[in-house]
């Protein structure tokens, strides 16, 4: 499982991102947060970060992270690791303010 990745759910145009650090894997559960998209809901920045992906733009909800069973994850469609610090601040700033 790839940290940063997103997946489909199985069965659904539901995305979610993966924000679990990898060597944390210690069960069949994963940490997720729901994608939609960024046109749908006001962003709270930084809790809410925008991804933009083929000229689509998903806004991650933080404030909404999950722990889903790995078997419900699709095929990857792509990864954000390059975007660590964003999700770092964001889940910074939900948990500690900062």
């Amino acid at each position: 499982m790839k940290r940063y990745a997103v997946h489909y759910l199985h069965g659904t145009s539901n995305a979610v991102i993966v924000l679990q650090y990898p060597s944390l894997e210690t069960s069949s559960l994963v940490i997720v947060a729901p994608l939609v998209d960024a046109d749908n809901l006001p962003e709270i920045a930084p809790i809410t970060p925008i991804l933009d992906y083929e000229g689509k733009r998903w806004m991650v909800l933080t404030y909404r992270l999950a722990a889903i069973a790995e078997s419900d994850l699709g095929e990857m469609v792509t990864s954000f690791e390059d975007e660590d610090y964003v999700f770092q601040r964001a889940i910074s700033r939900l948990f500690y303010g900062n």
